[in-house]
């Protein structure tokens, strides 16, 4: 990219040219040709190109401002924690959407404040050489990435999800974003609102209204919407309860939900 930038000008057409190559490079030409106007095709684009996309040009990016050095980071970090991680998270497409778009945005953010890109007579000015820039700069943005897709997948105790439905209305509404802490089933107490998963491998987040422990059996959770009229027809186990809400964020995860509805119906 400095190569061509700095020989032909126009750096950030340059920039765009790359990472558009090196994101068709990581897609096959069928799942291109095969987009339609389908549940399957949305889920290819939300959850693998646009994110591809972005990781692509943050990639780019950092090989521009930093050297290849930075760009080789970033991504052995990343292709690091997927190779190496014991437990894999299992999120849903939409949510994979957003975790795998916004880190590279934000980290696109940082490299910009980190490592400004001059403009010099409407043309790009060459940045330094690699050997010329501090290392510091694009260390802290891929540690920052790093930490952002950790969070998002749960591997802190404390881990975001979007609500889905109006079950749980006025306290959550759909399109909010919680925060869930990860918390032992014997710290659960009647009232506190959870995130638990059912035998369908749906992720529900409900109040706890009653809490059962019958002898020589498991405890059990009565779980209910408040916009609901009548309990769960199934309690909940110990081992399905994934942890409590202890924050809510109004509406940053609505955009992700009206589009899946507009494709699913």
């Amino acid at each position: 990219i400095n190569n061509l930038g700095g020989r032909h000008g126009h750096t950030i057409l340059w920039l765009a040219v790359i990472t558009l190559l090196y994101t068709m490079l990581s897609i096959t030409l069928a799942q291109i040709t095969g987009l339609k106007p389908t549940t399957e095709s949305l889920s290819f684009i939300n959850s693998t190109f646009i994110p591809t996309l972005a990781e692509n040009l943050l990639a780019s990016m950092l090989a521009l401002s930093a050297g290849p050095k930075a760009s080789l980071a970033y991504r052995g970090i990343l292709q690091a924690f997927w190779w190496f991680c014991p437990i894999l998270p299992d999120l849903s497409w939409a949510f994979k959407g957003i975790i795998g778009t916004a880190v590279p945005i934000v980290g696109l953010a940082l490299v910009q404040s980190l490592y400004p890109l001059p403009v010099k007579h409407g043309k790009a000015a060459r940045v330094k050489r690699a050997g010329e820039e501090s290392p510091t700069g694009w260390v802290i943005t891929t540690v920052f990435s790093v930490v952002i897709i950790w969070f998002a997948v749960g591997l802190f105790p404390v881990h975001p999800a979007v609500v889905g439905s109006g079950s749980m209305e006025p306290v959550m509404y759909t399109g909010d974003v919680v925060l869930i802490a990860k918390l032992p089933a014997e710290k659960i107490k009647v009232g506190d609102i959870i995130e638990f998963r059912k035998e369908e491998k749906i992720k529900v987040l409900h109040r706890v209204i009653e809490i059962r422990v019958e002898e020589g059996a498991t405890k059990r959770f009565i779980t209910k919407g408040d916009n609901n009229n009548d309990a769960d027809s199934d309690p909940v186990i110990p081992q399905n309860v994934i942890g409590k809400i202890v924050f809510n964020v109004p509406k940053i995860g609505w955009l992700a939900i009206i589009v899946k509805g507009f494709f699913t119906g």
